[in-house]
């Protein structure tokens, strides 16, 4: 297929999928990973009810944000096979260098997910330095999205819907359809685990997105099996069979999803000080 009318669909079926909030975890998904990221971060940083519920309000915002401003639609992806550096293990981190090397229209149209968790994570820092609550709170609402997305594997291929494997719809059918089928117990399968320090935002987002990038060949396969048993990929027997055989891979890149949210938050807050915000905040 010409390169651009691939790109061209790609940013079609973007746009398709934030318009019905499909897009990331779905709204449902964004909501509780970011609750439970809260639970997490009662452990090192004290939380006030108001912050919390102000973050799992606006959890979702850039989906939302994103349907009138089509610029940050790659905000929210990478392709990062698209890549041979990655490919050959040898994936290039700097975006300056990428660009210098593909170009920069080509290394937007691939997505810049990484790059843009790194740098909410930077202003996190700088609003909780300055005390600033309108920005403490709208950049912890980001990281909360962004680092989130790097969770969901097919965030992070160029068959990002299967649509090089004929699978088209496995986007959604995973990431919105099944996690709202099955969200009771996908809630009940969240835990309390600690935190990591974030000393380098890019590199844990990138490893962040290799270890998603690890179950996309599982996704795809399982979506496959279930269609050809169920002879549908729309049934109650389809979802069933694809939970079976993707549950565990949703229970882990959920509660990962959780600790990284909290892990990226608590960092920004001690790498600024750990200023006393309570007040600002209740």
């Amino acid at each position: 297929m010409n390169k651009n009318i691939t790109q061209q669909f790609k940013f079609t079926f973007i746009l398709f999928a934030f318009s019905i909030s499909i897009f990331g975890w779905g709204k449902t998904g964004h909501i509780n990973i970011t609750k439970h990221a809260f639970k997490l971060l009662q452990q090192n940083m004290n939380v006030t009810q108001i912050y919390a519920d102000s973050i799992v309000n606006k959890s979702n915002d850039p989906d939302i944000r994103v349907r009138t401003i089509k610029e940050q639609a790659p905000w929210h992806y990478i392709d990062i096979d698209y890549y041979k550096e990655f490919n050959n293990l040898e994936m290039i981190y700097c975006y300056d260098s990428l660009v210098s090397r593909y170009g920069e229209n080509e290394v937007k149209k691939q997505g810049t997910l990484p790059w843009v968790i790194e740098r909410n994570y930077n202003k996190l820092i700088e609003a909780f330095r300055n005390k600033h609550l309108t920005e403490i709170l709208f950049y912890s609402a980001e990281v909360a999205h962004f680092v989130a997305d790097a969770h969901m594997p097919l965030h992070a291929t160029i068959n990002y819907d299967g649509q090089l494997t004929n699978q088209k719809g496995i986007h959604s059918r995973y990431e919105s359809k099944l996690v709202g089928k099955y969200l009771n117990e996908i809630c009940k399968g969240f835990y309390i685990q600690p935190l990591d320090t974030i000393n380098n935002p890019l590199l844990t987002a990138f490893d962040i997105l290799d270890n998603s990038f690890s179950f996309i060949n599982i996704i795809l396969d399982s979506d496959k099996k279930a269609s050809e048993l169920a002879h549908s990929s729309e049934t109650d027997m389809y979802y069933g069979l694809l939970w079976k055989q993707t549950d565990y891979i949703t229970y882990i890149q959920m509660n990962n999803a959780a600790k990284f949210v909290a892990s990226y938050i608590y960092s920004a807050w001690f790498k600024a000080g750990m200023p006393k915000i309570e007040k600002y905040i209740n």
